[in-house]
């Protein structure tokens, strides 16, 4: 279906489709302007009494190098690209070249006055602050010295999309705030101001694999396709499993393998017992911390652990699940490609919902996080690019054929790259018709990290732990023995114990984001382990532990964690007792 180019949102009225929905017809529709890309159309805002302001809540800037300050409630018409209304545009100092940016469309060509308004006290530029005013494609209107300044500035306008650039050039050490550009003159009731998101509303996808219908592992290799930041991770059954990509189309570092337990709003009364906690049971590096989250719900992740420091051009991951009694248990690699080897990030357990297979989903998102006062670059667009493999219960590989998505109409899209990976996009200010789906019929050549060798490192762990064995129980002591199949280099061991099943979680200091909320009980002190042996070394065989002071005629809950220099990990369950 053609689309028409530019949609106008009036000043007072919502006429603005909900994102992901085709334009409805009773919205004014502007005529098509020639050269533009068909199927194209702008969701934009005009000029009210001959006036349009660019101001710093309807604009887009670096992030890292401005902010938007003097927030308040937004406006309703602003409610589709942003929920609060901000007064100035903060130009942070030490930050070399900051843009602020907006967008506009222009049906005829023609000029107009622009005067800007400085934030408040602010008299006069001081020496070598040089502030530009130009076009994205470089062309300067005017420069700002320091010396006396014009109160109007004239600004050629061309026809169709074009770009108003405010830029402080330089680094400098003061702090200069902006509150608006005001557009006027006979010529500005031609032009309306390009509106999209602050942030790109995430794209939503899913891939497939033709004869695999319920895949128990997926192999991804994921890798940027543009200039700036993105978050893109897979989401699972228990959370997400992904990687943040920086400038320069490489991973950031950090990676997300997050396990939601419970949301913010679920209240102190409605917490899930125990035994229903997803939680964390191995990792493979022994500095990494089981830790957990508190922003938006409440769950349990990995920190203090940065995989990708090096900045690789790609992130490659596996996630395989087995149905281990009332619980899924997630195993989570990443491929280390110096060393060539797979690497295992997180282990977990996760309680399924009532009868859900025991299968991984191949689903994904692309967004961009962070609030609209420091995160406002939804109008640069986000290019992802995936190609993967799905594997079933018998092990049998199935190449990645397929890529969905429900989006329709939005600044969203999916697609194939020349060299044959799966593309998802989101952001900029061009709308059009998404497909809902695209296949490709190409099989990439195997990888190195499928090559049968490397396969295999797919279902290590850095210890195995074997059975328990309670013994010479009195009623105050007692020795547990644990038969460890693979201790690992430079073993220790602690046994935790309890008059509570903590399952994995010791006491640990609280995350910043789990400080004050919803955390602080889920993890408060009658839900984690209260005492532990002290640390021994392990070897491959059975290794004791002498419990003391124990209580007569009480039932005790343990469990055995290991740490090496592959990492550490919990025994698979605990163990229990009863003091005579």
């Amino acid at each position: 279906m053609h689309l028409m180019r530019s949609i106008l949102l009036g000043w007072f009225s919502v006429c603005l489709p909900l994102v992901g929905e085709k334009p409805s017809d009773h919205i004014p529709l502007s005529s098509q302007i020639g050269g533009e890309e068909e199927g194209v159309f702008h969701q934009a805002q005009g000029a009210k009494d001959g006036v349009l302001v660019l101001n710093a809540t309807n604009g887009f800037f670096d992030k890292g190098k401005i902010r938007a300050i003097g927030q308040q409630t937004g406006q309703e018409h602003d409610k589709n690209f942003i929920k609060a209304s901000f007064d100035d545009l903060q130009f942070l100092p030490g930050k070399n070249d900051a843009t602020a940016r907006w967008y506009l469309w222009a049906e005829e060509a023609g000029e107009v006055k622009v005067s800007v308004r400085w934030g408040e006290g602010f008299k006069s530029l001081v020496d070598g602050d040089t502030w530009i005013l130009s076009g994205k494609d470089g062309k300067v209107f005017h420069e700002f010295d320091g010396r006396g300044q014009p109160r109007e500035i004239t600004l050629p306008v061309r026809v169709g999309k074009q770009t108003i650039e405010l830029r402080r050039d330089g680094v400098h050490k003061t702090t200069t705030s902006v509150k608006s550009l005001t557009l006027s003159g006979d010529h500005a009731e031609h032009l309306k101001l390009l509106r999209a998101r602050w942030r790109p509303a995430a794209i939503h996808t899913r891939y497939g694999a033709t004869g695999c219908e319920e895949p128990v592992m997926w192999v991804f290799e994921s890798r940027s396709a543009c200039e700036v930041s993105s978050y893109s991770p897979m989401t699972t059954g228990f959370g997400y499993f992904g990687a943040t990509f920086g400038a320069g189309r490489r991973a950031a570092g950090e990676v997300n393998f997050s396990m939601w337990a419970v949301s913010q709003k679920a209240g102190k009364d409605n917490l899930p017992p125990l035994a229903d906690m997803p939680h964390l049971l191995a990792t493979g590096n022994p500095e990494a911390e089981f830790s957990g989250f508190g922003h938006e719900g409440a769950g349990v992740k990995i920190r203090n652990w940065t995989p990708y420091a090096h900045q690789p051009g790609s992130v490659i991951q596996a996630l395989r699940v087995e149905n281990n009694g009332i619980y899924h248990t997630y195993y989570g690699y990443l491929f280390d490609e110096r060393e060539k080897r797979w690497v295992l990030y997180a282990m977990g357990n996760k309680i399924p919902k009532k009868n859900a297979p025991a299968k991984v989903r191949g689903t994904s998102f692309c967004e961009v996080p962070g609030p609209p006062q420091v995160e406002r670059t939804g109008d640069l667009e986000r290019v992802l690019e995936r190609r993967g493999w799905l594997f079933d219960g018998e092990g049998k590989m199935f190449p990645v054929d397929q890529m969905a998505t429900k989006a329709r109409y939005q600044n969203h899209g999916i697609s194939m790259s020349d060299d044959h990976w799966f593309q998802m996009k989101t952001g900029g200010l061009d709308f059009r018709e998404v497909p809902g789906k695209v296949t490709s019929d190409f099989k990439h050549p195997l990888p190195e990290y499928l090559k049968p060798e490397t396969f295999k490192q797919l279902y290590e762990l850095p210890a195995n732990i074997g059975k328990s064995e309670v013994r010479q129980v009195t009623g105050n002591s007692a020795t547990i023995t644990y038969r460890v199949k693979k201790a690992g280099t430079r073993a220790t061991g602690v046994l935790w114990f309890g008059a509570v099943d903590a399952i994995t979680f010791v006491p640990r200091k609280l995350h910043g984001t789990e400080r004050g909320r919803m955390s602080e009980d889920l993890f408060s002190k009658d839900r984690v382990w209260s005492f532990q042996t002290p640390e021994k070394e392990m070897k491959s065989g059975k290794n004791p532990f002498s419990l003391g002071g124990l209580k007569p005629g009480t039932k005790y809950f343990y469990r055995l964690f290991v740490k090496n220099e592959r990492g550490k990990c919990w025994a698979s369950e605990s163990g229990s007792f009863t003091t005579n």
